[in-house]
């Protein structure tokens, strides 16, 4: 049995892509860190340039880089790099099962042990999300996947098959839906932003695909996953989960000082000064 963890870096966003470097990079820090078995780790890219003081390429040899092209067209395209990469992943390399991770991750212990615990392949094991009712409307009443943390086998993507250009057509179903029901509620960020996701949830239902949830104290997301205190501007976290997918928008609390970029250290000294992030981290 072969199994692998796997990211992905796309220089999709204008002045994102130094954010993005910086989380992967420590992604990688804490999983090589914890990390005791030989899991093979996957890093497929589509960037132009490289940070030099913070070399991925250099600095992690033993994971497994494949530059893999994808011309974004429309601005929710960025977010079906992953899904193009993972048809590459199942069709062209041998891996039985791969936990499919979005860059804004931090390990805290071991994860080898998730392919072992979570084993049955005819499951797509996920986190999901408390989906508002808006976004309820378009996903078959249920709350939605949430796309940082998957574990795919290679039984439930051979149920998929070409899981891109199905999950394409399901968000235009999904865009459909909306413009024909006329929801007032804002559907921009819908479609922009998280359609894949949506589109991947509805996918699995109609293909009668079981989906069952991580245990939080494994691989959780979100606030509800750890604590963090501001002590004379120091930043003290203490995690619930192995796992933490922290989101990016929080990436200037949980990265170190070093691995900020100017952006983060900006946001990092705003909501300091304005006592804002235990508003949020409780």
């Amino acid at each position: 049995m072969k199994n692998s963890i796997v990211f992905f870096l796309k220089d999709y966003e204008k002045n994102k892509l130094k954010n993005h470097h910086s989380m992967l990079y420590y992604a990688l820090e804490t999983l090589y860190k914890n990390i005791i078995s030989d899991v093979e780790v996957i890093v497929f890219y589509d960037i132009k340039d490289v940070n030099e003081k913070y070399n991925l390429f250099k600095d992690f040899k033993k994971v497994n880089f494949i530059n893999l092209n994808y011309k974004i067209k429309e601005k929710y395209q960025r977010m079906f790099y992953k899904w193009h990469c993972v048809d590459y992943l199942f069709q062209n390399l041998k891996y039985d099962c791969c936990l499919i991770l979005d860059v804004d991750v931090i390990f805290y212990d071991d994860l080898s042990f998730i392919f072992n615990k979570y084993n049955d392949k005819n499951i797509f094991y996920c986190c999901l999300e408390n989906s508002p009712k808006e976004i309820k409307n378009i996903i078959n009443n249920k709350n939605s996947i949430n796309g940082g943390q998957i574990l795919l086998s290679r039984n439930i993507y051979n149920k998929i098959k070409n899981i891109h250009d199905n999950l394409e057509k399901e968000k235009d179903k999904i865009e459909n839906h909306i413009n024909n029901n006329n929801y007032d509620y804002c559907y921009n960020w819908v479609i922009d932003d998280l359609i894949d996701q949506y589109a991947l949830n509805n996918l699995l239902c109609n293909k009668n695909i079981e989906i069952q949830i991580f245990e939080s104290k494994d691989i959780s997301f979100g606030v509800d996953a750890s604590y963090v205190n501001v002590l004379n501007n120091n930043i003290d976290i203490k995690s619930r989960t192995k796992l933490l997918h922290y989101f990016s928008t929080f990436s200037y609390i949980f990265l170190p000082d070093n691995m900020l970029t100017n952006e983060m250290k900006i946001a990092r000294n705003k909501k300091i000064n304005q006592n804002k992030i235990k508003e949020y981290w409780k």
